[in-house]
């Protein structure tokens, strides 16, 4: 009792086993220790240790085996029951399933009654609807195959005008151009007319010390003039007093007194004269350094002139030309933005209009 509450029948079997098994390795090797001999009592029992060692350990196989086999047997039995109280629960749910089942069989076979009237009674109003339908999608059909041409016009139409928009742009190009060539001619006119203005203050400048010169030469040709005037006067009252003096009977001047004077007044007409010419010397000088004066010869001022005036047309008329290019850039620019405006809104009305005649056909 104490055995079994310690230890089972497999585990002293297999203690027994272990132990025999190991005094049988210990007389292998103390026979495999010897070199040779008889065999000795000792041998056989060990043979027959080794045999009864093998039955040992084949019963304690069979002893496992048996037990395992029990232990299965009683779990096949625990699944059996469970099995068992499974298929009752099984057959239990079943009958009432199939309970369910006549009744909702009944209840489907009722259905089915009233929708075979349902079904008739909506086939039919399918096909009234499907013919309406029909007549409608025909109609329908009429009036997007109608609507297709007129659209199909239009995109003509629109074809039409965007080739002329494609024309007009090229048109615009070539007027951006012509601007541009405009500008230029207007830049290049603008320089011709500042050089020509130029010109002219330089020709006005000549034309001025020019007229500044020839009134200091007048006033001193006046001023010669003058000086040569007084001198005959001088020497037409030398004379008239000389012959006064003669009628009054007065004696005449001395020769010599007479050379002196005469000398005395070549003096003063060489000083009178070497005067005349430094002052004329000054006014050349200051007239010079007044006007910057370098060139010998003098500008022509009617070429210069004429050429003002030349340049004057061509620029009025460069100026006419181009307000008339700018008023037909400007009208041009507003018959294009008229023309894409235009053409953006029979576009956009276009695609409304399919829209909203395809999509209700769509949606049916």
């Amino acid at each position: 009792m104490a055995n079994n509450l310690t230890y089972s029948e497999s585990e002293v079997q297999g203690l027994k086993a272990q132990e025999a098994k190991d005094y049988c390795v210990e007389l292998m090797r103390q026979l495999t220790a010897r070199e040779g001999g008889p065999i000795s009592p000792g041998e056989v029992q060990l043979q027959e240790l080794q045999y009864e060692l093998q039955l040992k350990e084949a019963e304690a196989e069979d002893c496992r085996q048996r037990e395992l086999h029990l232990e299965r047997m009683k779990e096949f039995e625990l699944e059996i029951e469970r099995e068992k109280a499974e298929w009752a629960k099984a057959n239990k749910f079943a009958d009432e399933r199939r309970q369910q089942y006549a009744k909702v069989i009944g209840q489907v076979s009722e259905s089915q009654e009233k929708l075979s009237v349902q079904l008739d009674r909506a086939t039919r109003e399918h096909n009234v609807k499907l013919q309406m339908m029909q007549a409608e999608h025909e109609a329908r059909r009429d009036e997007l195959q109608a609507e297709l041409e007129e659209l199909t016009q239009q995109r003509d139409a629109l074809i039409e005008e965007i080739g002329k928009l494609a024309d007009l742009n090229s048109a615009a190009e070539d007027v951006d151009r012509l601007r541009t060539e405009i500008e230029e001619s207007r830049i290049a006119a603008a320089r011709q007319q500042k050089q020509l203005d130029d010109d002219i203050e330089v020709a006005a400048f000549e034309k001025e010390k020019e007229l500044k010169r020839i009134r200091r030469e007048q006033d001193l040709e006046l001023a010669e003039l003058d000086a040569s005037h007084r001198k005959q006067m001088l020497d037409a009252n030398i004379e008239a007093l000389d012959a006064m003096l003669k009628n009054l009977g007065l004696a005449k001047v001395d020769p010599a007194e007479l050379e002196s004077l005469h000398q005395q007044a070549a003096e003063h007409r060489a000083l009178a004269e070497q005067e005349v010419q430094s002052i004329r010397r000054a006014a050349v000088d200051e007239f010079k350094q007044q006007f910057n004066v370098n060139a010998s010869e003098p500008m022509d001022v009617t070429d210069l002139f004429y050429r003002e005036k030349a340049l004057q047309e061509d620029n009025q008329a460069n100026l006419k030309q181009i307000q008339k290019l700018e008023a037909e850039i400007a009208r041009m620019r507003t018959h294009i933005e008229s023309e894409s405006s235009r053409v953006a809104q029979a576009i956009e009305a276009a695609r409304t209009n399919i829209q909203n005649n395809i999509e209700p056909g769509v949606k049916r």
